[in-house]
């Protein structure tokens, strides 16, 4: 099923995979996807992914949430820009977001980092 915006359909399956205590689930495959979840591996909010190739034509992403003590390590997922409305942050005012929420995504130009790689770009 094709959806208007990949980014917050993979963040809903993270958040529901992990309610449900889900050991993997599947997603649609997309170069953003993929920034997207390197990302949380390499911040350690996910376990690992990888893509399995279906039948020589379609792709689909497998991806496995972390847990601790069988709790999910991501407790809540906000997202401040959408497609319909963009949101600019000053590099500054990115700690003061990861204080409070603990990892902020942001797109670049250099791709999708984190905020603590966008303080020191």
């Amino acid at each position: 099923m094709k959806t208007q915006d990949s980014i917050s359909d993979l963040l809903v399956s993270l958040q529901n995979a992990q309610r449900a205590g889900l050991k993997f689930f599947y997603n649609e495959y997309s170069c953003e996807k993929i920034n997207i979840l390197n990302v949380l591996y390499y911040n350690g909010y996910i376990t690992g992914f990888f893509f399995h190739i279906i039948n020589n034509k379609k792709k689909i992403l497998i991806i496995f949430p972390k847990y601790f003590n069988f709790v999910p390590i991501i407790k809540k997922i906000i997202r401040l820009s959408k497609p319909s409305i963009r949101r600019y942050v000053p590099v500054i005012k990115l700690f003061k977001f990861s204080k409070q929420l603990g990892i902020v995504l942001i797109s670049t130009s250099f791709g999708i980092i984190s905020s603590f790689d966008a303080f020191f770009l």
